[in-house]
């Protein structure tokens, strides 16, 4: 998904606040589940619900009020049933000459579904598992 900083994604020095990083990943994560038919809705009608362990970020390059960028979506580990997960959001500045990308920043999430009802850990729809294995290598 491409973005621009809105000016309350800004920090005293002008460049993109260090929660508005986590605040993109977590939209452009919504929005690839939303487009593969896993909406809200979609969730709550399952039961489901993600959960986060861990939430990383590492800076590169700073991102300022004009810098328009790119976050891609990718899922870098999934267990054998797909309980357990970790996602990589990578930002992306072009370099003005539009030939060659410089990655900004990556956001890395690791977490689980959980059953809102039991609130126990679980396994994700088979729909939603079948898409998270077809994007990524599994892992025991």
């Amino acid at each position: 998904m491409q973005f621009k900083p809105r000016w309350s994604d800004l920090d005293p020095n002008l460049h993109l606040r260090h929660s508005a990083y986590n605040d993109h990943a977590t939209q452009v994560r919504f929005t690839f589940l939303e487009n593969h038919g896993f909406s809200q809705d979609q969730f709550i009608k399952r039961n489901i619900g993600a959960v986060l362990f861990r939430e990383e970020t590492t800076f590169r390059k700073e991102i300022g009020m004009s810098d328009a960028f790119t976050i891609d979506f990718k899922v870098i580990e999934l267990s054998r049933t797909g309980k357990r997960w970790k996602f990589a959001h990578n930002f992306w500045l072009e370099n003005g000459e539009g030939t060659k990308r410089i990655k900004a920043a990556t956001v890395t999430v690791e977490g689980s579904w959980i059953n809102l009802e039991t609130r126990k850990f679980t396994s994700p729809p088979p729909e939603l598992l079948s898409l998270f294995q077809n994007i990524t290598e599994q892992s025991d």
